[in-house]
């Protein structure tokens, strides 16, 4: 609501200081008609998102409870185990350990002696040629290496 300025033009040339004033006045019956709607409607949506939180925390405290049971019951179905038992699994895990450390050192093992095999193959190959001043060829032996450890 208020008072507007029209502005005129004449032959696309804008007139300045246009003598035509228009007034637009709202009903304030309205205005507050549109506010209480605007107003009712946020009410609405607001207690709708919070009966929908609630939903979800009942769902959310039933799932946990539920969880809590199961987890009870499950606990109570498996005895504790006895001294027994404990010192057998305490045997199994030793010689699962124990069997690890076989495996590795065979594997070990079996590198070294790949590695070992690729060395003699290398010295048993025919030894090279190698060219000297004068058109001389010298055969070649590699010296061996070190063994690194």
């Amino acid at each position: 609501h208020g008072d507007w300025e029209l502005e005129t033009k004449v032959n696309s040339t804008a007139v300045l200081g246009s003598p035509f004033v228009v007034g637009f006045v709202e009903d304030p019956a309205a205005v507050a008609a549109r506010e209480a709607e605007r107003a009712r409607a946020q009410a609405e949506l607001d207690q709708q998102r919070e009966v929908e939180e609630r939903r979800q925390a009942q769902e959310r405290r039933q799932r946990r409870e539920e969880e809590e049971k199961s987890k009870a019951a499950a606990a109570a179905a498996v005895p504790a185990p006895t001294d027994d038992e404990v010192i057998e699994m305490e045997e199994r895990r030793r010689a699962h350990e124990r069997v690890k450390k076989e495996e590795a050192t065979r594997q070990r093992a079996a590198e070294a002696l790949k590695k070992y095999r690729e060395e003699l193959a290398r010295q048993r190959r025919a030894p090279k040629a190698r060219r000297t001043g004068g058109g001389f060829s010298v055969p070649f032996q590699p010296v061996p290496r070190a063994k690194e450890e």
